[in-house]
């Protein structure tokens, strides 16, 4: 049992420095936002939202640079409000929420959009 404090702990200390790198998305971005890409369902082992699968695939509506990725559930909450434990949160990774790091066992659908420092992207 104080292993799992320590655990809970530990993810809101990472939770909240995340939440000062990703906070304030809009105000930060100095270049352009790409639109909401939502590759992956919450299904199988959890919900990957990965920038290499958006820069592998999308061409001309995704950047290879990303500065800023920010995510949110399909239904338009911010993924800071869910409550629930991101794995991997960074505009060099993408956006990862395991099934296996929730207590309720299950992630909820998210979408992601990234900011491209060079602009110039084609809009859906």
């Amino acid at each position: 049992m104080k292993f799992a404090g320590l655990l809970a702990i530990a993810a809101g200390m990472i939770f909240t420095n995340l939440l000062g790198t990703i906070g304030n998305a809009e105000a930060e971005c100095t270049g352009q936002w790409t639109q909401w890409f939502d590759y992956d369902n919450a299904d199988g082992l959890g919900d990957y939202e990965k920038t290499s699968i958006f820069v592998k695939h999308l061409g001309n509506y995704m950047c290879s640079n990303p500065t800023i990725v920010e995510a949110r559930t399909i239904d338009g909450v911010a993924a800071e409000d869910t409550g629930e434990i991101f794995s991997e949160y960074s505009p060099e990774v993408g956006f990862v929420c395991l099934i296996a790091d929730q207590p309720d066992n299950e992630c909820l659908d998210y979408e992601a959009r990234f900011c491209c420092p060079d602009g110039g992207l084609t809009q859906l």
